[in-house]
């Protein structure tokens, strides 16, 4: 099987979420787009940034199914419980909200994979 680059990967990510995204507020009525726009971009973007960093700087762990089944159990809470909390704030969410989330959730992450398989993030 060829290797995949993980910057690669981590692209197919975003870029599939962005697609859902979009699809998702041309089907929006126009009074919520505006809003709702902003939330969900950010979302999508920092969501991708999450799970595409998480598996460039984790590459060495590709090999263990157990790694992507951590890597998908946490990207299922991350959507669940952050699209779950940009659903139900209204209006725009205050500058820095999103970074400070993922700020947590890439710590929790980086100690939840350490637990387990005793290794550290490799970014670069």
């Amino acid at each position: 099987m060829k290797k995949q680059h993980p910057l690669l990967m981590g692209g197919a990510v975003v870029a599939i979420a962005a697609i859902a995204v979009i699809i998702a507020n041309a089907l929006l009525p126009e009074r919520y787009a505006d809003v709702l726009q902003y939330k969900w971009i950010m979302f999508t973007v920092l969501t991708g940034l999450l799970v595409g960093c998480a598996i460039k700087w984790y590459w060495p762990l590709r090999a263990s199914s157990l790694f992507w089944k951590v890597l998908a159990a946490f990207w299922l809470v991350h959507v669940t419980v952050v699209g779950y909390l940009v659903h139900v704030t209204t209006g725009a969410v205050p500058f820095g909200t999103f970074e400070i989330l993922g700020a947590l959730e890439w710590a929790a992450f980086a100690l939840l994979v350490y637990s387990i398989f005793r290794v550290g993030p490799k970014p670069g």
